[in-house]
């Protein structure tokens, strides 16, 4: 029998059990953190996305978005760091207080006890094993990682920069996927794939148009080589 292996998903959003179980998030604040986290997989560890972003994301309305934020924030599961600005996406960051321990399997074994009054009793013993979701920061710590794995966590990293630039939903299953990954391969960032968005946006060309990850993997070559030259400081000697 097939079944989804996470590590072969090219994305997923967590549902933490204790978010679901507290009576202020339920399943939807879960969903909210949850989507959040992902952005915080990113290479500077925040999210950046807009509460609309975030809403079309979850099929729900951004008031009810920032309202799950809200409590989030109050909750200590998120950080607000730019709680001053106004008409602006505010930066949240995890704060690393949602931990998941999930019970995966139970085992039950008997053994033999004997009660105050002499009978013999079978007593059933519980084994539970643990499934932790690791974050990027922790897993910076891990002495070795499987190459699969760190292909993977770049592409989404780079799919999570191009996201945060866009204000649609994109389909990764074809070109888009591609151009992901082959980005992420080829040694790309997730600041590269932000700061070419933003110059090629800022062309005429590109201005009122949609600009595909894939349009973008044609030119972020030419782009950083640019952007390289203009960092070079000249000395007279």
């Amino acid at each position: 029998m097939s079944k989804t292996i996470l590590a072969e998903v090219d994305g997923f959003t967590p549902i933490i059990d204790s978010l679901i179980d507290n009576k202020e998030l339920g399943i939807i604040g879960a969903a909210v953190f949850g989507r959040i986290w992902r952005y915080c997989q990113m290479s500077d560890n925040v999210c950046r996305a807009s509460h609309d972003r975030i809403a079309d994301e979850l099929g729900i309305s951004r008031r009810t978005i920032i309202r799950y934020i809200d409590v989030l924030v109050s909750q200590g599961y998120l950080k607000d760091t730019t709680p001053e600005l106004r008409n602006r996406p505010h930066i949240y960051a995890d704060t690393g207080k949602a931990s998941i321990s999930v019970k995966v399997g139970v085992t039950e074994s008997h053994s033999d006890t004997k009660s105050q009054y002499g009978d013999t009793k079978s007593q059933p013993t519980v084994t539970e094993s643990h499934m932790k979701i690791v974050s990027k920061r922790e897993k910076k710590k891990e002495t070795a990682t499987e190459p699969n794995q760190e292909s993977t966590v770049k592409t989404r990293d780079i799919q999570n920069a191009y996201l945060s630039c866009v204000s649609y939903p994109v389909d990764w299953r074809k070109n888009e996927g591609h151009a992901a990954k082959w980005l992420a391969d080829n040694g790309y960032t997730p600041d590269d794939v932000a700061g070419c968005y933003k110059t090629m946006k800022a062309q005429d060309f590109w201005k009122d148009k949609p600009l595909s990850l894939t349009s973008l993997k044609s030119q972020i070559g030419q782009w950083k080589e640019s952007n390289l030259k203009r960092k070079v400081i000249h000395v007279n000697v």
